[in-house]
């Protein structure tokens, strides 16, 4: 609304400056040609004799215009200036365009099947990616994978668990390996809390009785998460290296070392 009432005020100020001055055109030559518009000057020095505008209210004109302009409404504000984007954001939209790009190009898609296909992509990886953090949080927040076979190990003795995992290694499957004897050794030590309670507590509780058991449960932990959550492959040595510290966690407790936490 002041916006408006500010244009309506020029547009008045040009009415009547158009009201009261008469534009002369240059004369036509000796050929009788029309002549040309006026410029600005040859339009100021003709006003002045016909009755027009004086200079002294032609640059009292002028600077009520220039303090119209001046007014909050009509400067640009540091704030909605647009800036340069960062050099990572530019990289990433570039990307996404020659993606799309790509994607428009693509000739075995039928016509307009670019337009569902990129958001059922979206779709796929917002899924992939939600999957991911629910496995991650089942162990960390949880304390447990979940779902019946895992629940069958749970009520296995660890000795059970060692041997399933001597079971799984002799398949290559050197990653479930693993796993049974992260599991034995959390059972190990702590047969009562180790099916609800996070990974990352029991360590802290371990820690207040033995450090050392606690660091090797750290090392275990870390082989675990790597091959299981990281979905690096296991191999040979891996297992070997887990079923180490696992076994040495068990002559730590045997020793008298460390006492179970439950």
């Amino acid at each position: 609304m002041r916006i408006g009432k500010t244009v309506l005020t020029l547009l008045t100020f040009a009415a009547l400056a158009a009201a009261s001055l008469t534009i002369p055109a240059s004369p036509g030559d000796s050929a009788g040609n029309q002549g040309s518009t006026t410029t600005l000057q040859e339009w100021e020095q003709h006003s002045q004799p016909q009755g027009g505008l004086s200079a002294k209210a032609s640059a009292r004109l002028h600077s009520e215009i220039e303090s119209i302009l001046r007014r909050p409404e009509f400067r640009i504000s540091r704030l909605t200036r647009e800036r340069e984007a960062p050099a990572w954001l530019r990289w990433l939209r570039d990307k996404w365009t020659k993606f799309r790009q790509a994607l428009a190009a693509l000739s075995w898609l039928p016509a307009g099947a670019s337009r569902w296909f990129l958001p059922a992509i979206s779709i796929l990886l917002g899924l992939a990616l939600l999957y991911m953090v629910y496995r991650v949080a089942r162990e960390s927040l949880l304390g447990g994978h979940g779902g019946a076979g895992e629940v069958a190990r749970r009520q296995a003795t660890p000795k059970e668990l060692l041997q399933q995992a001597s079971a799984s290694a002799e398949r290559a499957d050197y990653t479930e390996a693993i796993r049974l004897i992260f599991t034995a050794t959390l059972l190990l030590l702590f047969p009562r809390e180790a099916p609800r309670t996070p990974t990352r507590t029991l360590v802290y509780k371990l820690k207040a009785k033995s450090a050392a058991l606690a660091d090797d449960l750290m090392g275990l932990n870390g082989l675990f998460e790597v091959h299981y959550y990281g979905n690096k492959p296991a191999s040979a040595s891996g297992y070997q290296q887990a079923l180490t510290i696992s076994s040495h966690i068990t002559k730590t407790m045997s020793g008298g070392s460390g006492e179970s936490a439950s």
